[in-house]
């Protein structure tokens, strides 16, 4: 059964542009009876998360969500999208130019967050999202994964939280400060830079050309 942006638009009666979310689940809606239900609840966790990050003044009327309140907001709703749908629904996460910068990063440590040890899923799922040009230098998946496991990413295996602020944005080119609490308490920063990709399959789609070596905040309370 084929379920359309439309008929996802209208089950949760969603009107608002967020191109790249509702595509997500309409495509993976098509997949499993029921799956549109859950299109639902992800919406009204969207919703709860744009009011959760509206500042105060917002609340009060003096003032309109900024642009981070939004980033917020759609990263948390992605991250409910990811932990609400069956694990098959992951294979069908793949590069899409509708997705935003802000999206993929979410999208990637959400499911190194949610990696199973057996499968690696998480990590494949983060590999699906790795510009072209930084697989040619990481690649294969078998040697991307070593990688993942290795002292400079491991504390993003399971980890506890993270926050993603904005630092540039161009046309071409999107750079995050990612901060990440590990499952062991260290708290970390990486620079995360997301490209466009420019030709090829995936032409259009914004993919992560490069991660920063961690650098320690300090240790969560």
């Amino acid at each position: 059964m084929e379920v359309t942006v439309a008929a996802v638009q209208m089950a949760c009666g969603w009107n608002r542009e967020e191109t790249g979310l509702v595509r997500l689940l309409a495509k993976i809606s098509s997949r499993g009876a029921g799956t549109l239900r859950r299109a639902r609840s992800v919406v009204m966790g969207f919703d709860a998360a744009a009011a959760s990050c509206r500042p105060q003044a917002c609340m009060l009327g003096l003032g309109s969500p900024t642009r981070g309140d939004s980033m917020r907001a759609a990263g948390l709703a992605l991250t409910l999208l990811l932990m609400a749908l069956p694990s098959w629904a992951a294979d069908l996460l793949t590069p899409d130019p509708a997705l935003s910068p802000e999206q993929v990063v979410t999208i990637q440590l959400s499911a190194l967050q949610a990696n199973e040890a057996g499968t690696d899923a998480g990590i494949a799922l983060t590999w699906a999202f790795a510009h072209p040009d930084n697989k040619r230098m990481t690649g294969p998946l078998s040697r991307f994964a070593q990688m993942i496991r290795g002292p400079q990413y491991r504390m993003l295996l399971n980890h506890r939280a993270h926050d993603i602020r904005s630092v540039s944005r161009t046309d071409d080119e999107a750079v995050f400060a990612v901060t990440v609490t590990s499952q062991a308490g260290e708290v970390v920063g990486y620079r995360w830079s997301v490209a466009k990709v420019i030709g090829g399959e995936h032409a259009g789609a914004w993919m992560t050309i490069a991660v920063s070596s961690p650098v320690s905040v300090g240790q969560a309370i």
